[in-house]
């Protein structure tokens, strides 16, 4: 795991502790899938970050958008259900807006997908970030508020550095 990956994690296990889900899942599997989707997120945040320019506050906001959206569920990871109503159905971890096969192909391509989606919203709509995401519109909403705040606050009371891999 990348030391980035591993800073992703520990976000994510303190947003949505794995007990979570003890109902659904063995605490290990929880894990073991926390693991995959921060290491996801690290890869796709790296390949280009577009939050400041910046891997970590890219792939946490990416982390907290999925926090909200989906709590991280197996089942919603899986596409094996979609929130949404019947006539707008969302797709994976982000609760992305796509067909189904673009979502659920990978976790990667969905993630992918999300960080798009973040810059287009970013871009759009600067005054409020993640509006867009969060509703189709530049308007101020707290949806929005919410998951940006999340991952800039961990971002700035948690520095990343950069350390060996592993």
């Amino acid at each position: 795991m990348t030391s980035l990956a591993l800073y992703v994690l520990t976000a994510m296990i303190a947003w949505v502790n794995p007990s979570t889900h003890a109902s659904f899942e063995p605490r290990a599997v929880t894990v073991a899938r926390y693991e995959s989707i921060a290491s996801d997120i690290a890869a796709v945040s790296e390949e280009s970050p577009v939050v400041d320019g910046d891997a970590a506050h890219t792939a946490l906001v990416l982390a907290s958008i999925a926090s909200y959206e989906s709590s991280y569920a197996a089942r919603v990871d899986a596409c094996k259900v979609h929130g949404g109503s019947d006539a707008i159905r969302a797709w994976s971890l982000w609760q992305l807006q796509v067909p189904r096969g673009e979502a659920c192909g990978s976790r990667l391509a969905a993630a992918r997908i999300a960080r798009q989606m973040v810059e287009e919203s970013l871009l759009a709509c600067p005054r409020w970030p993640l509006a867009v995401y969060a509703s189709g519109r530049c308007l101020s909403n707290d949806k929005a508020k919410w998951r940006m705040s999340r991952a800039h606050e961990w971002w700035l009371k948690n520095v990343f550095e950069l350390g060996g891999e592993t």
